[in-house]
């Protein structure tokens, strides 16, 4: 008969972003686990105080099954043979020789599933890894002491609790000795009302009843519906006030990892503070409050509407709404106060204040940080000297979330130019989905000036950590370079280096060579992960940058890489063929000097005239057309070239001939080698 099986964990709250992480990490680890059993769909559902398996269908009996299993070598001594034949209890006939060891076959015979849930269990709980985890004291019995209490042995991402697991209506009671508990029939839920509510203990009947006691109790188990009970909730509160919410999926992930069921408020924001730059009301209420922002309907100009939506645990009433608004008045009381502060004086005032703020202790300060910024990007002077004075600022300090955004703000309020306004809040972009509208020179220099001033004085990010977020730095100028600006970056990592040399000791080939290297090994990252090109071309177009001692050009490799794959995945047959044949023929040979008086056959003669034929012009490639275009040209010489092969001996006796016939296939070699290293390109 087929029952269901499931399982649920009950700790104490597991942080909002490590819920959506576990579930599809959870069912990795559950289906081997029951691979041995006929089951149905496999469900796992987490909830701030619960992660849940499911496993429905399950048949009675696991399943037989014949496993080979190697035992020792043939020529081990006799009391190793005789170990293995009596721990799997088998005589020695039952042994093969395969390759020089014993082998046998075990036959796993079927057994009750109900036996095996324990052991599941237990292994499920073993495999599961967070990205953080924790151990905390268990009470344990001491006929001698009475109750101890002990540090449990097994880590988890909160305290647990309680275990319940059940097969159909019944349940399995299997011990966890790690944690000290047993499993039993019982889930734990809290009343909606009071302030500190005793979770009560609640028996469960079978998977239905156990849905059914959560759903009475507002425990919205399964991730992805709470998700959109929060969602629905919050656009049935505000049916009829002409607004909706601006879309955050950050934010919404977080509250759905806090709430078990979503009860929602609609909280009014008070007109005085409504003069606010946006960025300041979506900061003071998001991240500090977690409470969702609202717009006008159907407004993509970026305005706030005079409206927020918190999410609750509990019903919320009067009361509760007002203490919503209290506290964000209170903080939006702060940043208004500091907004006001802030616009007293002029940015450029503070200047003198970055003196004082250290950079990094072996780096100098933020100013000379903006002295050197300003010498890397001379046509953007004024917006290098303003874009880090919000730093001093009282909202940055208050918002350090804003640091980029006010300064641009207080920019455009006292007149700077809107160029200078984009620049500004443009410099710290470049990573994820953001890049800068305006100013790209400027983000590139800030980002370029970080990496250099580190990589020259030893430090860099470890496989674990990367406190400077150096890495970052070198996606931001990756970004940039591909899609908004193409700078002569040779140029500005050299003055880069120049600037630091007025506080730090450096040599200038040893720090271009490092920044130029973490900039490829993050811009070969970039591509495969984020690009999803192919490792092999990736690896071949940067293997060629680093072998040509080839300027720093992120652009050009980017579209090198683009059109190697797209040129390999459509017709690039003629190209590899003829590219794998004379690769595979010489080893060692750099020499070009071809002369036709020593051609033997007239197969050499053809293959000379249609290389001395390739257009001259093919070699300024400049865009993906154009190196598209240049193999194009090269595969037109596989037919004379394969003729020549055909009918020549190009590693022959006459040491004179070989040479010629060597050089010319060099020749072909360096076309191949003028766009990418293609002997990494994996043929399949």
């Amino acid at each position: 008969m087929k029952q269901t099986f499931f399982f649920e964990i009950y700790s104490e709250e597991i942080p909002a972003r490590m819920q959506k992480f576990v579930i599809p990490h959870a069912k990795e680890i559950i289906e081997p686990l029951i691979s041995n059993i006929e089951h149905g769909d496999v469900s796992v559902f987490c909830a701030p105080h619960r992660l849940c398996v499911c496993v429905a269908d399950v048949e009675e009996f696991t399943q037989s099954s014949l496993v080979q299993k190697r035992g020792p070598r043939v020529d081990a001594p006799a009391a190793a043979i005789d170990g293995f034949l009596r721990a799997n209890g088998i005589a020695r006939e039952n042994l093969v020789e395969v390759n020089g060891y014993f082998f046998t076959n075990i036959t796993s015979l079927a057994v009750a599933f109900a036996d095996t849930i324990p052991e599941i269990v237990k292994s499920f709980i073993c495999a599961v890894s967070w990205p953080k985890s924790m151990h905390w004291t268990i009470s344990a019995h001491d006929d001698v002491t009475g109750v101890t209490q002990l540090r449990c042995s097994r880590s988890w991402v909160r305290p647990v609790r309680s275990l319940l697991c059940m097969l159909g209506e019944k349940c399995i009671p299997c011990r966890v000795d790690d944690w000290g508990i047993r499993a039993k029939n019982v889930t734990y839920v809290a009343s909606t009302s009071g302030a500190n509510v005793e979770k009560q203990p609640v028996a469960v009947n079978s998977l239905e009843h156990y849905l059914e006691i959560l759903a009475a109790n507002f425990v919205i188990v399964d991730y992805e519906a709470r998700q959109r009970a929060v969602v629905s909730a919050c656009q049935e509160a505000l049916n009829g006030k002409g607004v909706e919410l601006v879309p955050d999926k950050a934010l919404l992930d977080e509250i759905t990892g806090l709430v078990d069921y979503p009860f929602v408020v609609v909280g009014k924001i008070e007109d005085e503070f409504m003069h606010l730059p946006a960025d300041v009301l979506q900061t003071s209420m998001r991240v500090h409050q977690k409470y969702f922002v609202t717009r006008r309907i159907g407004d993509q100009t970026g305005s706030i509407a005079p409206y927020f939506v918190a999410i609750s645990n509990r019903p919320q009433n009067e009361i509760t709404l007002r203490g919503f608004e209290n506290v964000l008045r209170a903080r939006l009381s702060d940043a208004l106060f500091f907004y006001n502060e802030d616009l007293k004086a002029p940015l450029e005032d503070n200047l003198s204040k970055l003196d004082n703020i250290i950079f990094h202790e072996k780096l100098g300060s933020l100013g000379q940080k903006v002295k050197r910024l300003r010498r890397l990007v001379p046509d953007l002077d004024r917006s290098a000297m303003l874009c880090k004075l919000d730093l001093v600022s009282n909202m940055v300090n208050e918002f350090n979330e804003l640091q980029g955004t006010m300064g641009a703000h207080y920019a455009s309020v006292q007149g700077e130019s809107q160029d200078v306004v984009r620049a500004i809040a443009g410099h710290y972009k470049g990573h994820g989905d953001s890049l800068p509208d305006g100013g790209a020179a400027l983000a590139i220099a800030d980002k370029l000036d970080t990496l250099v001033g580190f990589l020259s004085v030893g430090i860099k990010p470890t496989s674990s950590k990367d406190p400077y977020a150096l890495r970052r730095a070198a996606l931001g100028i990756i970004r940039i370079s591909i899609n908004c600006l193409q700078l002569d970056l040779d140029a500005m990592v050299l003055a880069a280096i120049a600037g630091y040399s007025e506080i730090i000791s450096v040599n200038p080939d040893d720090v271009y060579q490092s920044v130029k290297t973490f900039i490829y090994e993050r811009l070969a990252v970039y591509l495969k992960d984020q690009e999803s090109f192919r490792y092999d071309v990736v690896q071949s177009v940067l293997d060629f940058a680093f072998s040509t001692d080839s300027s720093l050009n992120i652009k050009d490799i980017y579209v090198r890489v683009c059109a190697v794959q797209h040129y390999l995945e459509s017709d690039g047959g003629d190209f590899m063929q003829l590219f794998t044949r004379i690769n595979g023929l010489i080893r060692d040979v750099t020499a070009t000097d071809v002369d036709d008086r020593l051609f033997e056959d007239p197969t050499e003669a053809q293959a000379y005239a249609e290389l001395n034929s390739f257009p001259e012009d093919s070699f300024a490639c400049t865009n993906e057309r154009g190196y598209v275009e240049f193999m194009q040209n090269v595969s037109k010489l596989r037919p004379a070239f394969d003729h020549m092969l055909d009918a020549v001996q190009v590693n022959c006796e006459n040491l004179a001939v070989r040479k010629n016939r060597q050089a010319l296939l060099v020749r072909v070699l360096l076309l191949y080698r003028a766009i990418s290293n293609f002997s990494k390109i994996e043929i399949c």
